[in-house]
């Protein structure tokens, strides 16, 4: 992740024009037709990443005071070291669930993921960081699978 975050803080991730002989849809996002792939609209504008970071924000805000307005900047801001880890987690997962899937399309060739596939790959890059030695601290209660199922549309939804 510390190369994915570096690469996007000094915009060398390859996406957009710099891929446009190697990914199949060129320099296009592969889940908004037409639209010119770049750094912002993969983790930001992109219908995917919204549906990754309300999920996260959904996940975030399980751990905060019912009134916060911005889980993750209370999160990140808070004295609990431990939280402050989740957010951090959190963070982590859904930048890295959205670069893979593009990845595993644009350089894999595999099948492009949908929706739905996204965001279990999410929830479970979520759940493999919870079950790391650097979240089994006994004082670190993180919130059981079940908290965030619901969070995650099923098919048919």
């Amino acid at each position: 992740m510390a190369d994915v975050l570096w690469k996007i803080a000094h915009r060398h991730l390859p996406v957009g024009v710099p891929v446009t002989h190697i990914a199949p849809d060129g320099p296009h996002c592969p889940w908004c037709k037409g639209t010119l792939n770049s750094i912002s609209h993969l983790f930001q504008q992109c219908p995917i990443a919204n549906a990754v970071w309300s999920v996260t924000t959904s996940m975030a805000q399980i751990l905060t005071p019912s009134n916060t307005n911005f889980p993750f900047i209370y999160l990140i801001h808070t004295r609990n070291k431990f939280k402050q880890r989740y957010a951090r987690l959190l963070q982590s997962a859904a930048i890295q669930a959205i670069w893979l899937a593009y990845t595993k399309w644009a350089f894999g060739h595999e099948p492009l993921l949908n929706r739905e596939q996204v965001l279990n790959l999410l929830l479970s890059l979520v759940l493999k960081y919870r079950n790391s030695d650097l979240y089994s601290h006994p004082n670190c209660p993180w919130p059981h699978y079940s908290r965030f199922q619901h969070l995650i549309p099923q098919r048919g939804n």
